[in-house]
């Protein structure tokens, strides 16, 4: 029989063995001890924990504050009249500094498309669009995209540059001729009607007219005219060019820029011989297939042949009908 003793696991354990087995003694012995086990899953917990802090801080410092992503060059393209390193140096100066005391501006991915956009814009008028590329780790690709001039409109003053689709977008600077005012057509309102910028436009096909048969006068007849040309009423489509001979031309945008130029190339033809058109002082080109021609002193009319042109038919009458007998 035995019995059993234990008041401490970690204590001696007594066993009475009978007096058969052992002569009646005692025998002690020590219990084995337990390992304490580490809670291995904790530990990793821990250890994860650890490791994604350190990965969260070493990207926000690549992203935000290490030079790896500050952007070192600005590569501009699709500019012809403005200067590309000039836009790229207002790029660059753009976005130096920080923002909110704490960022660096010009990190490629911190960087503020729209205050480029603005600075560029407000700089440079022949500026229509930008668009920006961020090119990691450190470039800037700036497209621009220029305004298309057609004329420069004057009522009054100041005088407006009226670009393709008739919007008056920029005060016109003949002294620093930053958007090519000396070589583009003028056009002036002599009813000098005060215009608003912001709600001004030119009609497109008036503008076009107008550069049209400037361009016509000089490649299909030689004729060159001045840069400015009148009308005494913007609404009634009346025009006046001035050649650089000193004599005038009145057209009608009613009748059209074909129909025109051939009544005038019929006329000069037919009519007008070099020593007549050495004196002319006008030719009056507002009647649908009659052209008005003035010599010294004498004003005379005649017929043209009809000319196979689609024309409108004017909207008023012309100022000069007297024939000569």
């Amino acid at each position: 029989m035995f019995n059993f003793s234990s008041k401490n696991k970690n204590r001696k354990v007594v066993r009475t063995l009978s007096n058969s087995a052992n002569g009646g003694r005692v025998i002690a012995a020590k219990k084995k001890s337990t390992p304490t086990r580490v809670n291995s899953p904790l530990l990793i917990k821990i250890l994860m924990r650890f490791l994604a802090l350190v990965f969260l801080g070493v990207t926000i410092y690549i992203l935000f504050f290490s030079q790896f992503v500050v952007v070192n060059s600005v590569v501009v393209s699709g500019t012809q009249n403005v200067d590309s390193q000039s836009v790229a140096t207002l790029a660059m100066e753009t976005i130096q500094g920080k923002s909110l005391g704490l960022f660096m501006k010009n990190n490629i991915i911190l960087v503020s498309e729209q205050d480029i956009q603005s600075a560029l814009e407000n700089k440079f008028k022949r500026i229509e669009n930008v668009e920006i590329v961020r090119q990691f780790p450190d470039k800037l690709l700036i497209r621009i995209k220029e305004r298309e001039s057609l004329l420069v409109f004057c009522s009054g003053e100041p005088c407006w540059v009226i670009d393709k689709n008739g919007h008056a977008y920029a005060q016109a600077d003949f002294e620093a001729n930053e958007l090519g005012e000396k070589d583009l057509s003028i056009l002036r309102d002599l009813s000098q009607k005060d215009i608003g910028i912001e709600n001004f436009r030119l009609d497109v096909r008036l503008a076009r007219f107008i550069v049209d048969v400037k361009n016509r006068l000089e490649q299909d007849l030689d004729i060159r005219t001045k840069q400015e040309c009148q009308t005494k009423m913007l609404v009634s489509g009346d025009l006046e060019f001035e050649t650089t001979s000193g004599w005038k031309i009145y057209f009608s945008y009613d009748i059209g820029e074909n129909k025109s130029i051939e009544m005038l190339k019929t006329a000069l033809q037919n009519a007008l011989d070099k020593d007549k058109q050495a004196n002319l002082e006008y030719i009056d080109l507002r009647l649908n297939n009659k052209v008005y021609y003035k010599l010294k002193n004498e004003v005379i009319a005649t017929e043209t042949e009809p000319v196979a042109v689609p024309v409108v038919a004017p909207a008023f009458v012309p100022v000069v009908e007297k024939k000569k007998k």
